[in-house]
């Protein structure tokens, strides 16, 4: 994780803490009960507001809307979510402009989690087919990455791949059942 990340995730930290504390708060009361600057309480808020950890209770100017965490007194899913290398590269794309299989891997690997940068690519690819990338640079093997940019970020949970088993009447060239459904 770069120093920017590092540093950005542990203010955030500072922020959730404090905003767990004050429940109900303006982005003035919030920066200066964690030592944090409004601009970046302001961006901590528009996070949270996404996630559905924070309402906004009132409209005015920026500095006097209120906010209220909705759950007070529980730990902020993202940091308590299991660590696994789809969530931690989902996350490192949301976080990044643009980026290669190479950031990802970089970025999403932990001590307990290990992100290859084959894994890496073969999400990107996945994602791309997907229409949640798209491809600003082409790679030349051997000698640059892809560079990619995210242009649907759904959310903090990661979109996954499944394979679905099916029956296929080879003589009415027709799906009979999917596994898990009714037909």
């Amino acid at each position: 994780m770069s120093r920017t990340r590092l540093s950005r995730a542990v203010s955030g930290a500072l922020g959730w803490n404090a905003a767990m504390v004050l429940v109900e708060f303006t982005a003035t009361a919030l920066a200066d009960a964690a030592d944090l600057s409004v601009h970046q309480v302001n961006y901590f808020v528009k996070v949270w507001i996404k996630d559905g950890l924070v309402i906004r209770l009132d409209d005015g100017p920026t500095e006097l809307v209120r906010y209220r965490v909705l759950y007070p007194g529980e730990v902020r899913p993202q940091i308590a979510a299991a660590e696994t290398p789809t969530a931690n590269m989902w996350t490192a794309m949301r976080g990044l402009r643009s980026f290669s299989p190479r950031d990802i891997a970089a970025h999403a690997g932990t001590l307990k989690t290990t992100v290859t940068l084959e894994m890496a690519q073969s999400y990107c690819q996945m994602l791309v087919r997907a229409s949640y990338l798209r491809v600003l640079d082409k790679a030349i093997p051997g000698r640059r990455d892809a560079v990619y940019r995210l242009i649907q970020n759904s959310g903090p949970r990661p979109p996954v791949e499944r394979r679905v088993r099916v029956v296929i009447d080879e003589n009415l060239q027709k799906i009979v059942h999917i596994a898990g459904y009714a037909t």
